[in-house]
């Protein structure tokens, strides 16, 4: 069912970094040297992230890719060198350069359980909260506990800092967020303001009401081709639905509904039974026994899959027409409990994961079949990237950062 609705200018300001920054489109000429050397790198793969086009380099370390659309995000790998990523918001002026390490050369620090250095999250830094936004890792907290100096620490996946940024006095933040099209944002308690890169600097900008910000960011899921993708829910949650806006002309498609009535009805029937004066019984009946299962939805590649935990199915829709294209059953171990249907996403290796009894699943979207990776423990924030888990812990040490980040290889 479609029908005409018009975007907010919300809704346009989320679309800003994907509608209106195609600025430019040329050739992009690349250089790769080797870091020790300082001599140009043959056979080195160059692709566009997410994309087939690329190109691989020559003898002396030279390629060129055709008609490359900006801002672009460049893979570039090697059998003997460290994989990179590079961000180009715009063309350089002359040809891309760019260093690779050996890979012999360069110790793992992370293969296994470690917190992030103190040289790079210095100790008297006081974490507040983190998050992962286009493989960067935001952090934010303030020096030796002043409030009036909150600040962000941006690193790339290598860990390596790109930038320290200050936020206003005017600003008192208390969590960042990652949007539906990976944008950081800060929020305070009245306010919501995005983290913008322009060129190599990085600002803050657009105030935002709160409520008015949740009301939006919380239900938009990702960008789906032509599609900016929603999830809405009713019934106090058992009935869910997810639609899509389109960029260009503002229709929207409906294409899942959903709904977990008999559970529902399993709920108003205990209800029945408690004294309506005792509210913790009534709060346990529907926070616990009853909590309605919370469907997600994902993309990778091509395909949404629709994890359906009230049918016990991963559904499959195509990301260009949004229509149904098949479904597979999923893992008898996550469909008996309400408590197993938290997905943990890799963005950046099209993965997902579960915790499930203190121990991490890759769920298999294909066939919904679960594989044991990384042992568990409990954290305040979880988050997956690049094949890495991120916990947010605190820490006894009187010495220590009393909130820590520790990134662990997901096996």
């Amino acid at each position: 069912m479609k029908y005409k609705l018009p975007l907010t200018l919300f809704l346009y300001f989320i679309l800003y970094t994907s509608a209106s920054q195609n600025l430019y489109n040329t050739d992009l000429k690349i250089l790769i040297i080797d870091n020790s050397s300082g001599k140009g790198i043959s056979n080195v793969n160059v692709r566009i992230k997410n994309s087939q086009k690329g190109a691989s380099t020559s003898v002396n370390g030279y390629c060129e890719i055709k008609a490359v659309t900006f801002p672009v995000t460049l893979n570039i790998s090697h059998i003997a060198y460290t994989d990179k990523e590079v961000v180009l918001n715009a063309p350089p002026p002359d040809k891309l350069i760019v260093y690779l390490q050996e890979e012999t050369s360069l110790l793992d620090e992370v293969t296994v359980p470690y917190e992030i250095p103190a040289t790079i999250i210095p100790r008297e830094f006081l974490i507040i909260d983190f998050t992962i936004c286009n493989s960067k890792l935001f952090v934010l907290g303030n020096y030796n506990n002043n409030h009036k100096q909150f600040k962000i620490i941006i690193l790339d996946k290598y860990l390596d800092e790109l930038a320290l940024l200050k936020i206003p006095e005017t600003i008192s933040p208390c969590a960042l967020y990652r949007d539906c099209l990976d944008n950081c944002h800060i929020l305070s308690r009245d306010s919501a303001y995005q983290v913008i890169e322009i060129d190599t600097s990085w600002q803050i900008c657009c105030d935002y009401e709160i409520d008015k910000f949740h009301a939006i960011m919380d239900n938009c899921q990702f960008q789906a081709n032509n599609y900016i993708i929603f999830k809405q829910k009713n019934f106090g949650g058992y009935g869910q639905s997810f639609y899509g806006v389109h960029i260009k002309n503002n229709t929207i498609l409906n294409f899942i509904e959903n709904n977990d009535f008999k559970r529902l009805q399993e709920l108003m029937y205990a209800l029945q039974f408690i004294d309506p004066s005792k509210e913790y019984a009534r709060r346990f009946e529907e926070e616990f026994m009853f909590k309605p299962f919370n469907d997600a939805l994902l993309k990778f590649d091509d395909t949404l899959y629709h994890f359906n935990f009230s049918n016990g199915s991963i559904d499959f829709y195509s990301n260009e027409s949004l229509q149904f294209i098949g479904k597979t059953t999923l893992d008898e171990r996550i469909t008996p409990s309400i408590w197993n249907d938290e997905i943990l996403i890799d963005k950046t290796d099209n993965k997902a994961y579960l915790i499930f009894k203190k121990q991490l699943y890759e769920i298999n979207t294909l066939t919904g079949k679960l594989t044991p990776k990384t042992q568990t423990k409990f954290a305040a924030k979880v988050l997956i990237d690049a094949g890495f888990l991120y916990y947010l812990t605190r820490t006894n040490n009187a010495f220590a950062n009393p909130r820590t980040i520790t990134r662990v290889k997901i096996n």
